[in-house]
């Protein structure tokens, strides 16, 4: 991943923007994010990329917008072979902010790449560009997508049988953004339970509507007790209080995992989980594991958040190690499969990569599915 400022670009213009930040990031594609501040509220900007020293027609379904085939003198500075591309708009907020995120399945390879910001819109760009990512023009970075890296889905998975429930767990399921991704009827599932022990978040839950959703007002962990929940409310809330130094808590319920397990599920069901429990994960992990209950998950995607807090940041090297012997797609980590602009893409990414969908959707081809090998992250 690189992270550079937004500066200002080779060309002079007064355009007011104060600060900005650029993210380039490859997991089996090239993902670019923008934030500025400070521009013309409600104004447009264009937002490019260029990718120097290769003829580049195409990249991720876009067609170049400018191709300089020779050598490109701006400033003082020379850049070879220089490929325009057009991502996107950008719409500045009634106080100038703005953010801009795109997704470039980006075939395998080496990329030579820098970032630039226009006034105007996509539509009617403006080429005078106004600022970009680096300190002057072709002050690029260089981002690599190997093969083994990469996997771009272009069959199908095998769907998965009918036996039984389909059941999605949704652990830490704050005020529910994974639900939009579920409900899609294309997954089949019979039963959603989302697990939120902080009751801030329980109003805007219960307000899903839909029969298949039970909200359970409690956490799962290694143990049935209550504890307190640290900066409650927040995404980041957490059991752990140096995960975010605080003494705003609230006290809250948790049900060991393995007695839930026991009681509500059987073998005959189709169990997705989704751990994503702000450093509760590992002990999650290691009573399902321990109570053999573990084997009633047929799919379980986890993000290990305990890398967040000092007190726990060994767990996740014993988790992993104790989970090797479930290799993919029964066990997918956090930056194998969650790769997409939104939650809900990236939660679909990874039910589509698994064969979690029926026929008919896994034969769409209109968003870019990505599977990333795991690696040390």
């Amino acid at each position: 991943m690189v992270k550079r400022p937004l500066t200002r670009g080779w060309s002079i213009t007064s355009e007011p923007l104060t600060l900005g930040k650029v993210r380039i990031s490859a997991h089996g594609c090239l993902q670019v994010e923008i934030k500025f501040k400070g521009a013309s509220p409600k104004a447009a900007y264009t937002v490019g990329l260029n990718v120097y020293n290769a003829d580049v027609p195409f990249l991720g379904g876009l067609a170049r917008a400018a191709f300089d085939s020779g050598t490109r003198h701006v400033d003082g500075v020379a850049r070879r072979l220089v490929n325009e591309f057009i991502l996107g708009t950008a719409t500045a907020g009634d106080r100038g902010k703005a953010v801009f995120k795109a997704l470039l399945p980006a075939k395998p390879g080496t990329y030579d790449v820098q970032v630039w910001v226009s006034r105007g819109s996509g539509d009617s760009p403006v080429f005078a560009t106004c600022y970009k990512s680096g300190d002057r023009f072709g002050d690029s970075d260089i981002i690599t997508i190997g093969d083994a890296s990469y996997a771009l889905y272009t069959a199908a998975p095998t769907p998965l049988g009918d036996c039984g429930r389909r059941v999605f767990l949704d652990v830490g399921a704050n005020t529910g953004q994974t639900v939009p991704a579920v409900l899609d009827p294309v997954y089949r599932f019979d039963r959603i339970i989302c697990f939120e022990p902080v009751s801030t978040c329980w109003q805007q839950l219960s307000h899903v509507g839909d029969r298949r959703v039970t909200v359970q007002r409690f956490g799962l962990w290694r143990e049935t007790c209550e504890r307190p929940v640290f900066r409650p409310g927040h995404q980041g809330a957490s059991i752990f209080r140096d995960m975010n130094d605080t003494d705003v808590y609230e006290v809250c319920k948790f049900v060991r995992a393995s007695d839930w397990f026991r009681e509500h599920l059987t073998c005959d069901d189709t169990v997705f989980l989704k751990l994503n429990c702000e450093g509760a994960e590992c002990d999650i992990v290691d009573d399902l594991l321990e109570s053999g209950e573990f084997a009633k998950v047929a799919f379980m995607m986890i993000d290990f958040d305990v890398r967040k807090i000092p007190s726990q940041r060994h767990r996740e090297a014993e988790v992993r190690r104790r989970l090797a012997t479930y290799p993919f797609p029964r066990v997918s980590f956090r930056q194998q499969v969650m790769i997409g602009l939104t939650h809900v893409e990236k939660i679909q990414n990874w039910l589509y990569v698994i064969g979690a969908g029926t026929s008919g959707q896994q034969q769409r081809r209109d968003i870019p599915r990505f599977l990333v090998d795991d690696v040390s992250w």
